[in-house]
């Protein structure tokens, strides 16, 4: 008998704006951030915190509020969160840096050393698969104690050094596009113990407000 299994997905972002104006010298930052949304079971949301002082929170994310600089290290602590309603679920996230701006191969990977920099936390239990996403390794549930990822990462380093002025007067965004699916009858690639993959049978929807 042919099993069916119910696999609703979701999807969420956060953008962090990278204004790099004037000179190599100062950069400032800001963060944009959207719930996830869906239809269905499965609900979460997309939250994150910080520990820097001189920063104004706003229903769009973080601004950063003093200069930041190349090779300074901000504290950004992204997770994801389970709706109180949903039923369980596995969550994975992919990490991009975009600008809007029309970068050459070179300053395409000036850009990459933002996410190759990023400090993933594979001691909360996020590991990268084998198709690019970053998967969470414990199921996420409804109830108080569970419902809440471990950190994607806690911090973001601005190159230093490797950046120089051909990377001024861009828009940067630091984009985390999320997915949950329900953990019922679904059973996820591993490799080693940790997951790498949700199989290739997987549709993927968003459903946007």
């Amino acid at each position: 008998m042919k099993k069916t299994t119910k696999k609703l997905l979701l999807a969420l972002s956060l953008a962090a704006v990278l204004s790099v104006g004037g000179t190599l010298a100062y950069f400032t930052d800001t963060d944009e951030t959207s719930n996830m949304t869906t239809i269905g079971h499965v609900d979460g949301s997309l939250e994150e915190r910080t520990n820097e002082n001189n920063v104004e929170q706003t229903e769009n994310g973080i601004t950063y509020l003093d200069k930041i600089v190349p090779g300074d290290v901000i504290s950004k602590e992204p997770y994801i969160v389970l709706d109180g309603e949903s039923q369980s679920a596995y969550a994975r996230v992919t990490i991009s840096v975009e600008s809007d701006a029309n970068l050459d191969s070179e300053q395409k990977a000036k850009l990459e050393l933002v996410k190759d920099n990023l400090d993933i936390n594979n001691a909360g239990g996020w590991y990268k698969g084998n198709d690019g996403y970053y998967y969470y390794n414990q199921i996420l549930y409804p109830d108080e104690n569970s419902k809440r990822s471990e950190n994607i990462f806690t911090k973001v380093t601005i190159p230093g050094a490797q950046w120089d002025n051909t990377m001024t007067n861009l828009d940067i965004k630091i984009k985390i596009k999320g997915e949950l699916i329900q953990s019922e009858n679904f059973t996820p690639q591993k490799d080693n113990g940790h997951i790498v993959s949700w199989g290739n049978d997987i549709t993927i929807k968003e459903y946007k407000k």
